[in-house]
């Protein structure tokens, strides 16, 4: 037959059959087996106890890997699988001793390692081990490299290439000898032994990339667009240098001069260390952790109306400055038996500086109400209220006037400052002068101001004034009312 190239049956070139076999014996219910060495569909065999299944009506073998039952075995059964697997040579490629010669393409996918290679198209791979020593046959190779003793000689090849950038080239030879441009990413070592560089026809060393040299020797302009490290080495530097000019932003660990620097532009600096004067638009983060260095008044606010309020902290705020004042006490009039009535007392005055670390992003601010005056017969004055600024400190507001009935009347007394650096307490008011159709007295002054004038003994002037903030209300004589305590008052002052 023509087609079996002369043979009856096999041809001995056919490819060989062997036969893989697998033996289950199931510890319970099982109609579905894994067949390790995988089978060919249409070359497996089923026995179950020796007898030989029917495929299609006892079992499924359909995927290449697994063999179902129709009727499941159990625990005591024997099943065998029996698969004819073909092979397309007789022995693998690892066995052969002679020479192999293919006319199409040969791929390996793993490590291969071959005593010769003889190809007439390309040799591709990933990669070659070894030195390449023994590499033949190279076009032009009498030209390209040239190797000696020394190194490696080339006066045609631009120089060593590397399809992956993220990879190091490395060369490691006694010497490179070349008469072309010599172009690397990275040159390892100190340079000690480079020899034959004209210092006269080069001008420097230009880097596009952050680099680090032990020593730089340079009789000319070292210029660099920013240089790391303390400086604490460098010498021969002109001391004569007035200061730094630039442009541009500038970054600075430490600043340290006598003389004058001018930025134009952003300077960000760690420490800044002068003898002589700081000047700049702004300081960014509030100047927080600039000693000596008044950063400026920026603006006030004053709460004046009494009630509660809230003062919020700006972001660039270094320090405040807090006067906090309580409301005056009230005067006293008409009081009977032709007898006068006192001014009421001044308020109280703290006066406090808060660094911004201190603060809390909004702080509740105070107004103590002003002491109404009593125009009755023996009953006192209303004191004022108290002010506060946050927990940080607060005044009491001054006491009201008493009417004069006895030897033992007196004038409202001053309220007092608590939690400031410099507490003052208000002036309390005088008894008003004895006698017949007796005159009201002035109220006390507060931090402000003076309090409230008080009456006269004649009609025409028979009324007390209210005070100025936190003053207290002057009193009046038995035919005219007397006058009302001055407001509590906050201020704070901004500083940045």
């Amino acid at each position: 037959m023509a087609d079996r190239g002369g043979y009856i049956g096999r041809n001995p070139g056919d490819a060989a059959v062997t036969v893989a076999r697998e033996v289950f014996t199931p510890g319970g219910i099982t109609t579905s087996f894994t067949f390790a060495a995988g089978y060919t569909v249409g070359y497996m065999d089923v026995f179950l106890n020796g007898v030989k299944l029917v495929e299609a009506r006892d079992y499924e073998a359909g995927n290449g890997t697994s063999v179902g039952l129709s009727s499941y075995a159990q625990s005591g059964d024997i099943l065998e699988l029996v698969a004819y697997k073909a092979f397309n040579m007789g022995q693998s490629i690892d066995q052969i001793t002679g020479n192999l010669s293919l006319g199409g393409k040969l791929t390996v996918s793993g490590v291969g390692s071959f005593g010769d290679i003889v190809s007439s198209g390309i040799v591709t791979a990933d990669s070659f081990s070894g030195s390449g020593s023994g590499l033949t046959g190279l076009p032009g190779q009498a030209d390209f490299w040239i190797k000696t003793a020394a190194g490696i000689n080339t006066t045609v090849s631009v120089g060593i290439g590397t399809t992956r950038p993220d990879s190091i080239a490395r060369v490691n030879n006694t010497s490179i000898t070349n008469v072309g441009i010599l172009t690397a990413y990275q040159i390892y070592g100190d340079g000690s032994n480079l020899s034959g560089i004209s210092t006269a026809a080069v001008p420097g060393i230009s880097t596009q990339l952050h680099s680090v040299f032990g020593t730089v020797n340079a009789s000319g302009i070292v210029t660099a667009s920013a240089f790391y490290g303390s400086g604490a080495n460098l010498t021969n530097i002109d001391t004569g240098v007035a200061g730094v000019n630039t442009t541009g932003f500038s970054t600075f660990r430490d600043v340290k001069h006598a003389g004058i620097s001018t930025f134009v532009g952003i300077v960000s600096c760690s420490d800044v260390v002068s003898s002589g004067i700081v000047t700049a638009d702004g300081f960014s983060a509030g100047g927080r952790t600039v000693v000596g260095v008044y950063t400026g008044f920026s603006k006030q606010q004053t709460y004046y109306t009494w009630g509660p309020h809230t003062w919020t902290k700006h972001s660039d705020i270094s320090k405040i400055r807090v006067i906090v004042t309580g409301g005056g006490g009230g005067g006293h009039g008409q009081a009977p038996g032709s007898k006068g009535g006192s001014g009421g007392g001044g308020g109280g005055t703290a006066i406090k500086v808060i660094y911004a670390p201190a603060l809390s992003a909004t702080e509740a601010v105070t107004v103590g109400s002003a002491g109404t005056a009593k125009n009755s017969s023996t009953d006192q004055a209303n004191p004022g209220g108290t002010s506060s600024f946050g927990s940080h400190c607060s005044a009491t507001g001054g006491g009201g006037g008493i009417c004069h009935t006895s030897p033992a009347s007196y004038g409202g007394v001053g309220g007092d400052g608590t939690g400031g650096d410099l507490n003052l307490g208000g002036q309390g008011a005088n008894m008003p002068t004895t006698g017949i159709d007796e005159a009201g007295s002035t109220g006390g002054s507060s931090y402000w101001g003076g309090g409230g004038r008080g009456s006269r003994t004649d009609p025409t002037h028979a009324h007390g004034q209210s005070g100025s903030y936190g003053a207290g209300g002057g009193g009046a004589n038995s035919s005219g009312n007397a006058g009302t305590g001055g407001l509590g008052v906050v201020v704070v002052e901004e500083y940045f």
